[in-house]
């Protein structure tokens, strides 16, 4: 079994690794957005949210979150207007510009995962969705 960990650790790290670098490396209008396009993501796909739903979605310490929405927002990817019923709070939203880079963002992943998938039988997605599943759950 300590075989099979360490080569399941390898294996997972080099897929990580890979990913991260698909992630990294995804520009929009000559603009790398990193780990911006994953909160520009989680508000394409709730609607209009407060920084608070973003820090604890993306399980990001608030200034951290701050500063990526800012830049975000100087991008025109994001929005940010006071809440009509507390002015104290800060709603986000995704611009026009921003949903197109979620799309284009999407586009981009899938085009280096709709081989690999293609590649498999049906049984092994079931297995591979199941597997995925079952890590997101425990991380």
């Amino acid at each position: 079994m300590k075989n099979r960990e360490n080569e399941i650790l390898q294996l997972f790290t080099q897929a990580v690794h890979r990913l991260t670098i698909q992630v990294e490396t995804f520009a929009f209008e000559d603009k790398k957005l990193g780990q911006g396009i994953f909160i520009i993501d989680y508000i394409d796909q709730q609607g209009p949210c407060s920084m608070t739903d973003v820090v604890k979605a993306m399980n990001m310490i608030p200034s951290t979150a701050t500063r990526q929405v800012d830049r975000l927002v100087d991008w025109g990817l994001v929005a940010r207007e006071p809440s009509k019923l507390d002015r104290r709070r800060v709603i986000l939203s995704v611009t026009a510009s921003g949903a197109q880079a979620s799309k284009k963002f999407v586009k981009h992943r899938m085009k280096n995962l709709r081989p690999i998938l293609r590649s498999m039988s049906e049984k092994e997605t079931e297995v591979l969705v199941k597997l995925l599943e079952r890590i997101v759950e425990r991380l």
